[in-house]
């Protein structure tokens, strides 16, 4: 039997990206958020555009900074109402669980706001400070004697939920560019469940490789042209057409895997170019805004960020319709099957046999880290 000291416990319990401590604009979740609509006493609940995620405002600490940020503390806790800018807006939903005291009730009935905006509104009620996990590492900074907050903190909300960072506003660059910061979040829990890839894609994903190392610097240098990894550049060739990839012809265009040096005539239409790395460029250059919103440069590895560029690049009909990804994920644990097998038809018993940007893109990243 295994045995387990408090000093292993806590490491395993606490992972080391939750030493990153929380800043201004950290992303909260709660574990009795839904979506799903409420009926109490004949009223309906039924919240436009429900939101299970909300930001952290700090107001105890002007002091301490991190990227021009301040560090929240554990009493950064308080409830922001109409009234009051304090810390952390209710989340636009619904609560789980039901009002159960008459003074809940009461709150719920005279806020007429939240029948669309949530039950949360009225039901949240928070612990007056953070609980921060022992550290394996030492004692928590501290600014004027109050401890900050990480993201392994969590808030206690007395109606029962449990309050915990997703993201540690660290990462605020990506949400002041307009991200859709749950999308990146469900792809960012995504990757945390893969833990298996497919042993029958080896072969392939070795012709993969072996293909980018003998382009390598013809990836390397027009990716730096362009402003993104030269691994991205690679998978998106590869997913566009896997044959000129793989020859190492870059006779293609990367907008759509049509053959270059002819018109195009599906999306997008009417392009014509002769040369591979200028079609390239015009393909990225199409998705400029969608790169500076992900903060893609060509230093960063951040698959998340990476992966839901793919996914814009690929269309996001599978997210919004709360389907796995099989461009994203297939030949990962996480995905099983279906797919879109023409425009709007999608198939629950198909399984996607091509290999999935996470695992080609995971193939170069590791072997970049050897």
């Amino acid at each position: 039997m295994q045995q387990y000291t408090e000093e292993k416990y806590i490491a395993e319990l606490y992972p080391e990206e939750h030493d990153e401590y929380l800043v201004e604009g950290a992303v909260l979740t709660c574990t009795m958020t839904t979506k799903a609509k409420k009926i109490y006493r004949d009223k309906e609940y039924d919240v436009d555009s429900p939101c299970q995620i909300t930001t952290l405002s700090v107001t105890e600490n002007k002091v301490l900074k991190c990227c021009d940020l301040p560090h929240a503390t554990i009493k950064d806790a308080k409830k922001a109402d109409d009234e009051n800018n304090n810390n952390i807006p209710p989340f636009r939903c619904n609560c789980i669980l039901a009002p159960y005291t008459d003074e809940e009730w009461a709150a719920l009935e005279a806020d007429e706001t939240c029948l669309k905006e949530g039950t949360c509104r009225a039901l949240m009620k928070l612990n007056d400070e953070w609980d921060n996990l022992p550290r394996v590492d030492g004692e928590d900074q501290q600014v004027n004697g109050i401890p900050l907050i990480n993201m392994g903190s969590i808030l206690f909300c007395r109606h029962g939920g449990i309050i915990t960072p997703l993201m540690s506003g660290q990462e605020s660059i990506l949400c002041n560019r307009g991200l859709d910061v749950e999308w990146y979040i469900y792809n960012k829990n995504m990757i945390k469940k893969i833990d298996t890839i497919d042993p029958e894609l080896d072969e392939e994903v070795s012709k993969f490789k072996e293909a980018y190392d003998k382009n390598r610097s013809r990836y390397e240098r027009l990716a730096k042209q362009i402003g993104i990894p030269p691994e991205l550049l690679a998978v998106i060739h590869y997913r566009e057409e896997d044959n000129d990839y793989l020859e190492g012809k870059f006779n293609v265009y990367l907008h759509n895997g049509e053959i270059l040096g002819n018109v195009t005539i599906t999306n997008p239409k009417g392009k014509l170019f002769y040369d591979f790395d200028e079609a390239a460029l015009d393909a990225m250059n199409d998705q400029r805004s969608k790169l500076r919103m992900l903060g893609i440069t060509y230093e960063m590895r951040d698959m998340t960020a990476m992966l839901c560029f793919l996914e814009t690049y690929n269309g996001k009909g599978y997210y919004n319709h709360q389907l796995v990804n099989p461009y994203l994920y297939s030949g990962t644990n996480v995905y099983v099957s279906g797919k879109y097998i023409s425009d709007g038809v999608y198939d629950p018993e198909t399984v996607d046999k091509q290999i999935g940007c996470y695992v080609l893109l995971d193939a170069l990243l590791e072997e970049e880290e050897r």
